[in-house]
């Protein structure tokens, strides 16, 4: 018995996620363990108020936030390699990989629904929520159906 109880006391830490920090250059995310983030680069601190929102065809939604509490119950695990970070949300409901991926100047933000229950999701925000600051912008280009334009810029006026 004395050999099972070390082992059991490490069970619920797997459960469990750790906020972190890595930087690449000129770029860094730190991750608060749940559903907020902030980026730092050179020129800006962006603070991301909730990482992602996946909708669904019936218009209802659910947060990095959310997701944590009743009634999806999920959970969140990291892992950080290098310049690559995944943020894995799981329930019983929904799996999903949130990879952050660091360059010199700047970062990706990928997202993979790993397992789902419900056939009928429309679309996933990624990050959902977050305070750009406007002071010395030009624009912010966003992708958007890449396979007949390059995306949209939206100027500081916007």
């Amino acid at each position: 018995m004395k050999q099972i109880l070390p082992i059991l006391a490490l069970i619920p830490l797997v459960a469990f996620s750790a906020p972190f920090t890595f930087q690449q250059d000129n770029v860094s995310f730190e991750f608060d363990g749940q559903s907020k983030a902030v980026v730092t680069t050179d020129a800006a601190k962006i603070p991301i108020a909730n990482l992602w929102m996946l909708t669904f065809h019936d218009h209802s939604s659910v947060t990095a936030e959310s997701f944590l509490k009743a009634p999806w119950n999920g959970s969140v695990e990291t892992t950080v390699n290098g310049t690559n970070a995944v943020i894995a949300y799981r329930s019983e409901q929904l799996d999903l990989d949130i990879s952050i991926i660091l360059h010199d100047n700047s970062l990706d933000y990928q997202g993979n629904i790993v397992k789902t229950t419900s056939w009928s999701l429309a679309r996933l925000t990624l990050p959902h929520i977050a305070d750009f600051p406007l002071n010395d912008m030009d624009r912010v280009i966003f992708p958007q159906s890449g396979a007949r334009n390059n995306g949209i810029a939206f100027l500081p006026d916007y």
